[in-house]
């Protein structure tokens, strides 16, 4: 008996957990970005998938069971580099529909957050751009977490016709981190690869109040 309540009690936990990140996710529809789509496979339609277009719709970002595709000119490129989770995925489209960028979590709601910024050239082939060097040791130095914790990082919004991106990072909500929830912002810009200028959350919240998803608040 004791171990059937032992079981009851642990199902109630896991559905209690669930159900929060649920509501949440109702609540909070965008969790980066309020210019970003979600890009999310539909539960009651596992085998159907979802496209985000480009301004020009000549281009898409397709989630499928198989994981997240480049689609151009009816040639479909898988991005195997994101490790694929298939609810928690952000698109943000630069205007001129040359680039874009994906915000993805390899781990549901909590993280860890990743960006993924791509190019198109004239030939609509695809190219993966690297944030600048001075933003990644800024990432990689924000955490003050036991366990090996990393920032999480989100896109926020395109700028300057797609030439620079504003990025939120935020550190884990976790009691081992000692500065859980530190909230940082930066523009960067890909050509040159640079830190275009940082902002304090209080800033990053000002400046662009209309973009900021609720992770950032």
């Amino acid at each position: 008996m004791r171990q059937i309540n032992f079981l009851f009690i642990f199902a109630i936990l896991i559905t209690g957990n669930a159900c929060a990140a649920t509501e949440k996710r109702k609540v909070c529809d965008f969790l980066w970005s309020e210019n970003a789509k979600n890009l999310e496979r539909d539960v009651d339609k596992p085998n159907e998938a979802k496209n985000i277009y480009s301004q020009d719709r000549k281009s898409s970002v397709k989630i499928s069971r198989d994981g997240i595709f480049f689609v151009s000119n009816g040639k479909a490129t898988h991005l195997k580099e994101i490790e694929f989770y298939p609810y928690y995925n952000e698109v943000l489209w630069a205007e001129d529909s040359k680039r874009f960028v994906i915000t993805s979590s390899d781990g549901g709601l909590s993280g860890g957050w990743h960006v993924y910024v791509y190019e198109i050239d004239e030939n609509s082939k695809l190219k993966r751009l690297k944030l600048p060097n001075k933003a990644v040791k800024i990432i990689d130095k924000l955490p003050n977490c036991d366990g090996g914790y990393s920032t999480n990082v989100g896109a926020i919004k395109w700028e300057n016709e797609g030439k620079n991106l504003v990025i939120g990072l935020v550190v884990p909500h976790n009691g081992v981190c000692k500065n859980a929830g530190w909230t940082l912002g930066m523009k960067v810009s890909f050509d040159p690869s640079e830190i275009v200028e940082k902002y304090s959350k209080k800033e990053l919240l000002r400046r662009f109040s209309d973009s900021t998803g609720c992770e950032l608040k």
